[in-house]
């Protein structure tokens, strides 16, 4: 229900901007052919070309490195981390001798302990990559978060895409979710592999659940989209009226 207000309190914004506007324009008392092109026009700037501007300036701003570059680096990664598969797993163990188990000669030959070092080592080659990747779309979206009361129509996807769950802010809260899961996965199963541990039922396994975004982190957000929706169609509205007042009442 508060979602559904929120959505007609979005749409009530975005249409009392082009109310706004449309005042100031007809208060020039110019024909309704000008009127209709000044608007129009108006229209073109703040939904085609305002958006496209401010995804261009981000983009060149903070290019993201290139994803054939991102993939052929993890490929190189797990080539280079499979040929070293026994030094790998030796250097793991350097590293974590409380899961060494059995003889060295045995450990060397373990196949699925092979794999668990072999993957770290390709995470730790690819994190920085990932890094940078998610650095500099991370950088994008706070500069069209700094630049979106520019465009009604910024505004608006956001606000709208918030209210539908769709948005950036609850996809990142999801993905941190995923990421504790994955380190809970990790520390359940890593030893067990290195250990040579029996599954013991799936009763024991860590389940994923998701806990959804406090519902007062939408409304916030809602809420300032439509604050710099109405501040602009207000102050013109009110320029608008004041110049109306000086046409005489027939």
């Amino acid at each position: 229900m508060l979602r559904a207000f929120l959505w007609l309190a979005v749409v009530a914004a975005y249409g009392t901007v082009w109310f706004g506007l449309a005042v100031v324009v007809a208060s020039f008392g110019r024909p309704s052919a000008t009127n209709a092109i000044a608007l129009a026009s108006i229209w073109l700037a703040l939904v085609i070309v305002v958006p496209s501007l401010v995804n261009l300036g981000a983009a060149t701003a903070f290019p993201v490195p290139s994803r054939v570059e991102m993939i052929q680096a993890m490929r190189s990664a797990s080539d280079d981390a499979n040929r070293e598969g026994a030094a790998l797993l030796a250097r793991y163990y350097d590293d974590h001798p409380e899961l060494a188990v059995g003889s060295a000669g045995r450990a060397m030959d373990d196949f699925y302990a092979i794999r668990v070092a072999v993957t770290a080592d390709v995470e730790s080659r690819v994190r920085p990559v990932l890094g940078r990747f998610e650095q500099q779309l991370d950088a994008q979206r706070r500069l069209v978060s700094r630049l979106r009361s520019l465009s009604p129509a910024i505004l608006m996807q956001e606000a709208l895409t918030d209210l539908a769950g769709t948005g950036v802010a609850r996809h990142q809260h999801f993905l941190a979710q995923v990421g504790q899961f994955h380190e809970r996965w990790r520390a359940h199963f890593v030893p067990m592999i290195l250990r040579r541990a029996q599954l013991d039922g799936y009763t024991s396994l860590p389940r994923f659940v998701y806990t959804d975004e406090p519902q007062a982190a939408v409304v916030g957000r809602v809420t300032v989209s439509i604050g710099l929706m109405l501040l602009p169609a207000v102050l013109a509205g009110i320029v608008g009226v004041r110049r109306l007042r000086r046409f005489p009442v027939v």
